[in-house]
């Protein structure tokens, strides 16, 4: 919540949610030049670089070196944890809306990526209060510093376009998504619009062949998220919102994505669009200066920074309260009485809610093995299991 991206390529609107002109408007220093006429190939930056780990979770060096001493949201060392996606899984099956094969290695690759942009982002949301409170207030400081920088990144990374020379070209902006991202990555923290953009990115090299991703935003509420479609027209929609508290999950279950009609794209992207958008981050993220900028745009702010109350958010859980409502009334309910017809001596209540206990545990074991435990394992593992599946909305 609480920043929409104002100029996504092919949106061309500005929108109530983007960052304020003060937010990423930097002051230049007296003597130094408008950014007009800056040539349209930076110079000083690697041509490419292997150091995309932030794909994979790992935290960029600025990020690193920026929240260094400080007490970040989340640990550079977090482990993928696939509890809140086994109970979204084992959730599906006990509300009879089990996932196949293929969708569910669809969301458990869904899953990775928005694992992975929330490690990244070790600072965590800026605008929500358990991560302010975990950093001390670091996570709004960085995440609007972040922000700030995004003026110089425009002038940096400008191309020229249109006829004349020099300074009577026209100076074009970056794409958003890429300094959105770059942004955000040396951050280390960001808002919703943040974690969709990186979120994104992440996930693009995973793209099967005519799958897309969009970046998209609540026609009312204050909020952005990514969403994965299908190749087809089935509707498959899986919701990577790494803002939220939560796995990936399908679009009917989520809080924000189940209205379509309150769902706006801003834009669409394809494999090979994300991978080189994401290349791009990779070494726009090396720019010594961009960590420079970032640091100073935190000495302006202040240790005392804070965003005004309205503008700071209690978690929020990806899952809709009803779905998650009727998954805790299934899992309390009894066998219904009709899946013993025919039977010479129908089992009374105490043997009906036996068999439900053994069912969900059946789910919640089922789904441990689909995202890769053992027998054993996912045996052992079915009561937390159902203690998350419980816990979707909380």
């Amino acid at each position: 919540m609480f920043g929409r991206i104002p100029r996504l390529a092919g949106c061309g609107e500005a929108s109530c949610m983007a960052p304020a002109a003060r937010d990423r408007a930097e002051t230049r220093p007296p003597g130094r030049p408008a950014s007009r006429g800056m040539p349209a190939a930076p110079e000083g930056l690697p041509a490419r670089t292997a150091d995309d780990g932030w794909r994979r979770g790992t935290p960029t060096a600025l990020a690193v070196q920026g929240w260094a001493g400080r007490a970040p949201a989340r640990g550079t060392e977090l482990a993928e944890s696939d509890t809140a996606l086994k109970a979204y899984m084992a959730a599906r099956t006990i509300v009879r809306r089990p996932l196949d094969a293929a969708d569910a290695e669809r969301l458990r690759q869904a899953h990775r990526s928005v694992d992975a942009a929330r490690r990244v982002l070790i600072g965590g949301q800026g605008n929500v209060s358990v991560d302010i409170a975990n950093t001390l207030g670091a996570s709004s400081t960085r995440s609007r510093a972040g922000r700030m920088a995004g003026s110089y990144l425009d002038r940096r990374h400008a191309t020229s376009e249109g006829a004349g020379h020099g300074f009577a070209r026209q100076q074009a902006k970056p794409d958003t998504v890429v300094s959105v991202a770059t942004a955000a990555l040396a951050a280390g923290a960001g808002h919703c619009a943040e974690h969709a953009v990186v979120a994104a990115l992440v996930h693009a090299p995973h793209l099967a062949p005519q799958e897309a991703l969009r970046i998209v935003q609540h026609a009312h509420a204050d909020h952005m998220w990514t969403e994965l479609h299908a190749p087809d027209a089935s509707g498959s929609v899986i919701v990577l919102d790494a803002w939220t508290g939560g796995p990936a999950v399908f679009h009917e279950d989520t809080r924000f994505a189940a209205d379509r009609n309150q769902v706006n794209p801003t834009r669409t992207l394809r494999r090979a669009d994300g991978v080189a958008a994401g290349d791009m981050a990779s070494r726009w993220v090396q720019d010594p200066v961009l960590g420079e900028r970032i640091a100073r745009n935190e000495r302006r702010l202040g240790p005392g920074f804070r965003y005004p109350d309205d503008r700071v958010f209690p978690p929020l859980p990806v899952v809709s309260r009803a779905f998650a409502e009727n998954v805790r009334e299934r899992m309390d309910a009894p066998v219904e009485e009709r899946a013993y017809a025919g039977a010479a001596h129908p089992p009374g209540l105490p043997e009906r809610m036996r068999r439900r206990s053994l069912l969900n545990e059946v789910a919640a074991a089922g789904a441990a093995r689909r995202t890769g435990c053992g027998v054993a394992r996912a045996a052992g593992e079915a009561q937390e299991v159902l203690s998350a599946a419980r816990r979707l909305d909380r």
